[in-house]
Formats: C-alpha cells, structure tokens, sequence
C-alpha cells in the first residue's frame, strides 16, 4: 500500500535554505536579527522564516513549514499560527492569499 499524503510543493529547497544547527540559527539571528525566527526566548531561536545564506529577507518556503509547525504545537505556541499567516500575507505569498 502507498502512502496517499504529498508533500507540499511550496516547502521544496527549505531543507536544504534553513539554519539547521544552533550554531547556524546563532548566526543567522546576528546576520538578519530576531525577526528571522518566529519563536526567540532564552537564546533559543525557533520556527526560521529566513535562510541562513542569501538575502536578508522573508522566505515564503520557511514561512509555509513555520505554519505548518505551528498548527502541530498549537498549545505550546497558541496564536503562532496566526501570526505567520498575517507575516506571509504582508510578505507577498502566493499560498497564503486566500
């Protein structure tokens, strides 16, 4: 039997864009600042929205997996999910439009 479930399109290449270790998170919040992670409390940097390389701006990819993370922790996180979609419609997302 194979799986029914697909994986988003919209999430492809964000594995391989995000900050992974902590060492690359420290970094990428020193690069771009605490606007490149949704979640910032003590030191801890969670749900990236920007890459650890290249432009210092709102990814839609890492918008898209903060979302989706989101909704899976949604008592530990209560209101993320909100925020991100608000930040991804300022941002210009094509998939959070409706």
């Amino acid at each position: 039997m194979t799986a029914t479930h697909r994986r988003a399109k919209s999430t492809r290449g964000w594995g391989v864009a995000k900050p992974k270790s902590t060492r690359d998170r420290a970094k990428t919040a020193k690069r771009c600042g605490q606007r490149a992670f949704m979640v910032n409390k003590g030191g801890e940097h969670k749900f990236p929205v920007m890459p650890r390389r290249g432009p210092r701006k709102l990814d839609c990819r890492g918008l898209r997996e903060a979302k989706q993370r989101a909704s899976q922790h949604a008592k530990k996180y209560p209101g993320l999910k909100n925020r991100v979609h608000a930040l991804a419609k300022r941002a210009g997302c094509r998939w959070a439009k409706g």
